[in-house]
């Protein structure tokens, strides 16, 4: 398994509570290892401490949101080695 798709389980692990001390600690470490993935991760550690999901987000909602955001994990994990992510192409700007 690749370093960026074991932090990404221990993320969804720490965002879902579900991850132990151990589990926390490990991720922490890895973050100060892997700053340029620490960095990208620092505002969704804050958004996610302050928005309120109970009431911002309907079920269906956050049921369509999470299908789309595991499909384009799901894409990306099994995309071919030539460099292609299975995401969204860039947008053009203007």
């Amino acid at each position: 398994m690749d370093i960026e798709a074991h932090i990404l389980g221990l993320v969804v692990k720490k965002l879902a509570k579900e991850a132990t001390a151990a589990e926390l600690s490990e991720l922490d470490r890895l973050l100060v290892e892997n700053p340029d993935i620490g960095n990208s991760l620092e505002n969704t550690f804050a958004l996610w401490d302050i928005i309120d999901f109970d009431t911002t987000l309907s079920v269906e909602e956050i049921d369509r949101n999470l299908g789309r955001v595991l499909k384009n994990i799901h894409a990306r994990i099994n995309a071919p080695e030539s460099g292609q992510d299975g995401g969204d192409p860039p947008k053009q700007q203007s």
